[in-house]
């Protein structure tokens, strides 16, 4: 990892944004995100207690991929109709995979998820990652290809090799590096892994 290129980049940020994602133009950016609104609803939709009622889950599922402002309009679209024709055993496995992720053998629930939306070509980063992310801002993290392509570039993180096809291993390393870095940052750069990912989607476009 290019440790001196971040604390730079930590320095131009503050300097350009004083006080960091509390600064009032970058609070115009966070609103429009509503990350606080997207992880209340999604503690609540996915806990333990919820997955009693699995067609529940998966409605909230459906609810929370085409409310997300991270996710792209034309993966919403794709989704939205995969799962209006989803089958149940589909449905199933979905959930079961989401349950796993979030509360169980997060590796296998990963996999499944990936499996089931992988049907329809649906097995995508954004879709793979934005649930986890909402429902734990501060452990999970949301990857967006662009954006983690040039992250693992331009700080030459170690261990990390991009690929569009999802593999668990792929976001264990990422995520890896990304908290590495996260605990290396003042903490105004980084209320939530949201945020972070902001700070770095800005600093390696400001590089390109």
């Amino acid at each position: 990892m290019r440790r001196d290129l971040l604390i730079t980049a930590e320095k131009e940020f503050l300097m350009m944004y004083p006080g960091g994602f509390q600064n009032e133009e970058m609070q115009v950016q966070v609103k429009k995100h509503k990350i606080d609104k997207m992880h209340e609803l999604a503690v609540d939709s996915f806990s333990k207690k919820a997955f009693d009622d699995r067609e529940t889950v998966f409605e909230s599922f459906v609810k929370v991929i085409k409310s997300s402002s991270v996710v792209s309009v034309f993966e919403k679209v794709k989704f939205r109709d995969f799962a209006a024709a989803m089958t149940e055993n589909q449905k199933t496995r979905l959930t079961e995979g989401l349950y796993q992720r979030l509360h169980g053998d997060h590796a296998a629930g990963f996999r499944l998820m990936r499996d089931v939306l992988a049907e329809e070509k649906l097995a995508k980063w954004p879709i793979l990652t934005v649930v986890p992310y909402y429902f734990d801002t501060t452990n999970e993290v949301f990857m967006k290809p662009t954006t983690v392509k040039n992250v693992i570039k331009v700080f030459e993180l170690e261990g990390v090799v991009y690929n569009p096809k999802p593999t668990f291993e792929i976001y264990q390393a990422y995520k890896r590096e990304f908290l590495k870095m996260k605990g290396l940052v003042d903490p105004s750069l980084a209320p939530e892994n949201g945020a972070f990912s902001g700070f770095l989607m800005i600093m390696v476009d400001s590089r390109r």
